[in-house]
């Protein structure tokens, strides 16, 4: 009874906050990322994953997306689609319809009624107060035009940002001046990073653990002067997390959503 008076209060405030004014809406200034949405409970990137990130707090959901054959913005990590669902092959050289047959597997088990999604379906679950991380599978000016379009369209770019080139962001800008650019890990340590993220005017870092092995102090600082977002991805766990915002990460990539916002919020 409690778990049903709690998803149906979460109904009614994500509806609220879909239908709300951007112009009103207060953004989270820290909080979990849910990688690919809840991915250690449900799916990765799948619409019940990011359904699950929002319910249980998540200030923030990653996702991937790629064109498909016929040009459609699908939600998925891999160019290959045999890890998560019961098909293989390229998911760039199948069509919507194709790619909508495909049954997704998760934990050895056939999940009945999911699908991979679209950047559209995926959208529709996220409210105005959550932000969205955009990884692009592609660097194409393209896709990033389109995803522009439908972000201006649903009234949620206040609330994204892109994981892309910044050479294409820039020219992606030219024509949607707004978008917000997340920089990956650049440079041979993480203050180089933070001065190519304050130079290409990004509003979001993202390093990892491989590229930059330590997070400097002083480069955290210069981040937050300049108004960046630390995210971080390569989180170990909870107290990881716990830990590394407590370093001044903003928003760690956490797989277990529903553990790491339950470590912080202690």
């Amino acid at each position: 009874m409690l778990r049903s008076c709690f998803t149906f209060a979460f109904v009614i405030l994500s509806a609220l906050c879909i239908a709300a004014d951007p112009g009103e809406i207060q953004m989270p200034e820290r909080g979990i990322c849910a990688h690919r949405g809840n991915n250690a409970h449900f799916p990765e990137n799948t619409v019940p994953a990011f359904q699950s990130a929002v319910e249980v707090g998540a200030a923030q959901v990653e996702l991937d997306v790629c064109y498909s054959k016929d040009k459609k913005m699908v939600i998925m990590h891999d160019s290959d689609v045999k890890r998560t669902t019961d098909g293989s092959g390229d998911i760039r050289q199948k069509t919507l319809d194709e790619i909508k047959a495909l049954k997704i597997v998760f934990k050895g088990e056939v999940q009945e009624g999911v699908q991979v999604p679209t950047l559209q379906e995926v959208l529709a679950v996220i409210p105005k107060n959550v932000w969205i991380n955009i990884h692009l599978k592609e660097n194409r000016l393209d896709l990033i035009l389109e995803i522009a379009e439908t972000l201006t369209e649903n009234g949620q770019m206040h609330q994204a940002f892109l994981l892309c080139s910044p050479d294409l962001m820039k020219e992606a800008r030219k024509t949607y001046p707004e978008l917000k650019l997340c920089l990956g890990p650049a440079g041979k340590t993480f203050q180089e990073c933070a001065d190519q993220a304050i130079a290409n005017d990004a509003q979001f870092v993202q390093p990892n653990p491989w590229a930059h092995k330590t997070l400097e102090p002083e480069a955290i600082q210069q981040l937050h002067d300049a108004g960046v977002k630390i995210n971080y991805f390569g989180v170990k766990g909870p107290e990881h997390a716990k830990e590394l915002m407590e370093m001044g990460v903003d928003f760690p990539l956490c797989d277990d959503a529903t553990a790491c916002v339950k470590e912080i919020q202690k």
